[in-house]
């Protein structure tokens, strides 16, 4: 039995020995810029403005024409499509300027996909929700009734408005992450909506909570972290917000508890919450001319966010990009990939903190992968790849994961 247990045990070091390998060679393809770069899918006839994606190879599209489209990155192939979902043009000019600068490529706003259910949102106003059981099996669902039904979507056997109705507001950020998503509006406001109330409907259900602390400015991106319990938004008055996600002995979900502000006069475009090694966390802001700063989060012994002055202070990400950071995203730990309307999406080190609440490291850029354009709106990554939009009407995969690599 002693020899049989000696096996086992030099067995489990092997494989343990094995994985910490695998996973520093993992490591050192991420920072050495090692990887597979592919066209994986090409819209035919229509160009691609938005992406989302919650699980490797199944993405869903929006594009300039108003459409969703669910794709397989893997087999490259469409797996289904909608009609003329969304208005194709019209909309607030300033809330489109904050979202694509001056180049606004027309079609969908903001799109996030969990499981088979798709969020999506258009020029007409309000939040879509849809759904796809498999090939040539895409199902508009409706609107989601608390933010309201677009005038131009009322039913036409009922061509008369309510009494007191008003106009959906544009929503400008969505963003999904376990049982919620959470949907920012061009007026002000965060609707935190379950993805599961037994058998209520999805799109009769009311909001568990409202962020409405944002004074009136657009929300342009949207981050959370559930471990630590909080969300963060990017506005458009150049603002981030941090906001509760629970409720605890110190307030309630969706109340917010502390601003930063990084640019004076340029809208905060996009935001992402990276977890630091020793267990500190920050906030890194993406804003309409460029810049990016990253703040790091005040936190106790537990790895909660605490303090009156929640941000420490920021430090700015140099150099900057030459156009607005329309999105970021989190590959591994301690690793932050932006892309801009500059047509670069930039991998940088994050990591360079030295304990919890003691002033850091400047994050460093890398590298930067090019040849996108000034239509790039989405930067997604499972740990393994980059998914973007941003190439006309094709998304680009760069895998990390193979062996076999190109330098970039």
């Amino acid at each position: 039995a002693s020899g049989r247990d000696a096996l086992l045990w030099s067995s489990l070091r092997k494989r343990i020995s094995t994985l910490e390998a695998e996973r520093k060679q993992h490591i050192a393809r991420w920072k050495g810029g090692k990887c597979n770069s592919t066209i994986r899918f090409a819209l035919s006839k229509d160009w691609i403005r938005r992406v989302a994606m919650e699980k490797y190879p199944v993405v869903a599209c929006g594009s300039a024409s108003g459409r969703l489209h669910v794709v397989d990155l893997e087999e490259q192939e469409l797996i289904c499509t909608s009609k003329d979902l969304h208005d194709a043009d019209g909309g607030d000019e300033t809330f489109l300027e904050y979202l694509f600068g001056k180049y606004d490529g027309g079609g969908v706003l903001a799109l996030a996909i969990s499981g088979s259910i798709i969020f999506s949102s258009g020029r007409e106003g309000g939040l879509h929700v849809s759904g796809y059981s498999g090939k040539d099996s895409f199902i508009a669902l409706g609107y989601m009734e608390s933010m309201g039904v677009p005038s131009s979507r009322l039913k036409k056997e009922d061509q008369r408005k309510p009494r007191n109705y008003v106009e959906p507001p544009l929503v400008t950020a969505i963003h999904t992450k376990g049982d919620m998503v959470w949907v920012g509006t061009a007026t002000g406001e965060i609707h935190a909506f379950p993805l599961s109330r037994g058998a209520t409907p999805l799109i009769t259900q009311s909001p568990s909570y409202v962020v409405k602390d944002l004074h009136g400015a657009a929300v342009l991106g949207i981050d959370v972290d559930l471990s630590l319990r909080i969300g963060v938004c990017a506005l458009s008055n150049g603002q981030v917000k941090l906001f509760r996600l629970e409720s605890n002995d110190e307030g309630h979900p969706g109340e917010v508890v502390a601003s930063w502000r990084f640019a004076r006069n340029v809208p905060a475009r996009s935001v992402a919450i990276v977890l630091l090694k020793n267990g500190g966390a920050a906030v890194v802001c993406g804003c309409g001319d460029g810049t990016m700063a990253m703040s790091k989060l005040r936190m106790d012994d537990q790895g909660r966010v605490v303090g009156d002055r929640h941000f420490l202070d920021p430090l700015e990400c140099q150099p900057p990009h030459r156009a607005a950071v329309v999105d970021l995203a989190v590959p591994i730990q301690g690793l932050l990939i932006s892309g801009s309307q500059d047509g670069s999406l930039r991998v940088w080190n994050v990591n360079q903190d030295t304990s919890n609440n003691v002033a850091m490291g400047e994050p460093s850029c890398l590298y930067q992968l090019v040849g996108y354009k000034v239509w790039m709106g989405s930067v997604f990554t499972d740990g393994k790849r980059i998914v973007s939009d941003g190439s006309d009407n094709t998304i680009v995969v760069h895998d990390f994961s193979s062996g076999s690599e190109s330098e970039e």
